[in-house]
């Protein structure tokens, strides 16, 4: 275990703080190594204390710093989108450049804009509702530039979660941003977001996105949110708002063939995986 130890202390990641992913695993490592010990000595424990202590340092110090540059203003999107793209993992740090995994930049994002765990129970969804999952922050980068979005645009998260992507797009392109989502723990971590980081023009609203108001609405963002009927129903309803003004809708994952089949829509870029089309 000594040995575990020392090879811990001098992992490349301590040295490289942009390597939020790799410190991840060496805590990960760390757990392993200290629960396969049914008595570890004293000094090893000291020592790995002290090694999980280093790496919160390092990550703490990270958030707390893009925090606040985004708070003072300081980041404009072209300065914060180049700030972000410096902590995306490449192919080569162990294959998480695959379309639905994490990075360093999704544990940056997680401390800097306050995206605690929810308090309280998650209630269970009704059929044709999809859990909440996070899209990779990494697709979200080229975004706005992709889908043309604008300060003149209004964008809106359809099954928001914890706010990630409506923030994001907020800060990355001037938008105002509305988050709609069903599970008011989400929705109240949300909000604490945006208001930590100052965000006047990012709001989250707790309703069921089949009877919500998408009237303001010029750019509809859907990692999924419902699936077979339900989705049906969304997608109707996006139809009688695109008849009143042009909108954009941004698709990502299992929702996608769906979307891209509607004959009122048509592809018009794509962003890493995601598809956006116009109508």
């Amino acid at each position: 275990m000594q040995f575990d130890i020392t090879s811990m202390e001098i992992d490349p990641s301590l040295a490289d703080p942009l390597d939020l992913a790799g410190r991840a695993d060496l805590l990960d490592e760390l757990d392993l190594l200290l629960a396969g010990h049914r008595s570890p000595p004293t000094d090893l424990l000291r020592r790995a204390e002290a090694l999980r202590a280093r790496v919160e340092a390092i990550d703490s110090a990270l958030a707390d710093d893009l925090r606040g540059r985004i708070v003072a203003g300081a980041l404009p999107p072209a300065g914060l989108r180049a700030e972000l793209r410096r902590y995306v993992t490449g192919s080569a740090d162990g294959g998480r450049d695959r379309d639905d995994q994490y990075d360093s930049l999704d544990l940056l994002l997680g401390r800097a804009l306050g995206l605690a765990a929810p308090a309280g129970q998650i209630a269970e969804l009704p059929p044709g509702m999809v859990a909440y999952q996070p899209t990779p922050a990494r697709w979200l980068l080229d975004l706005p530039e992709r889908a043309g979005i604008t300060p003149m645009d209004t964008f809106v998260d359809i099954g928001a979660g914890l706010g990630q992507v409506a923030i994001l797009a907020a800060l990355l392109s001037g938008a105002r941003a509305i988050g709609i989502e069903i599970e008011p723990a989400y929705v109240a971590v949300a909000r604490r977001s945006a208001d930590l980081l100052g965000l006047g023009h990012v709001s989250f609203r707790c309703e069921d996105v089949l009877s919500a108001d998408l009237s303001a609405g010029t750019v509809f963002y859907l990692y999924t949110p419902l699936v077979g009927e339900l989705l049906g129903q969304l997608l109707a309803r996006l139809r009688r708002e695109a008849a009143a003004r042009p909108i954009r809708v941004c698709a990502y994952g299992p929702c996608v063939p769906v979307i891209v089949a509607q004959d009122w829509l048509r592809q018009a870029a794509r962003c890493g995986p995601m598809i956006i089309l116009t109508t």
